[in-house]
């Protein structure tokens, strides 16, 4: 429930009015302030900097972690295989794909 709190005046011309809400648990947070100067209003809105801090780092802990999942599932470097026997030419290479492994497993 949003409450108005009692006009402040700051000078012959200039009015201000808090604006509070209550919140789940009961505490009071201030939305912001209403200012009226000359018969002109203005709506300041409050800002939590630390919510917006902790958004910031959440988001980025997260685009982190998918990052790194990725990386695991398929990373950036090409798939090694050994091939093991030997080719026609006698080099040791065979690319027929026959008795060959990968070096990762996962």
């Amino acid at each position: 429930m949003t409450e108005q709190g009692e006009p402040i005046q700051v000078d012959e011309s200039t009015y201000v009015i808090p604006v509070t809400r209550s919140s789940l648990s009961g505490n009071t947070v201030t939305e912001g302030v209403f200012t009226v100067h000359d018969g002109k209003t203005t709506w300041t809105p409050a800002i939590d900097r630390n919510l917006l801090a902790r958004i910031g780092v959440t988001t980025g802990l997260i685009a982190a972690t998918f990052a790194t999942l990725a990386m695991v599932r398929q990373p950036p470097w090409p798939q090694i295989i050994v091939h093991e026997g030997n080719d026609p030419d006698g080099h040791g290479n065979r690319f027929d794909g026959s008795n060959s492994r990968l070096l990762r497993h996962w």
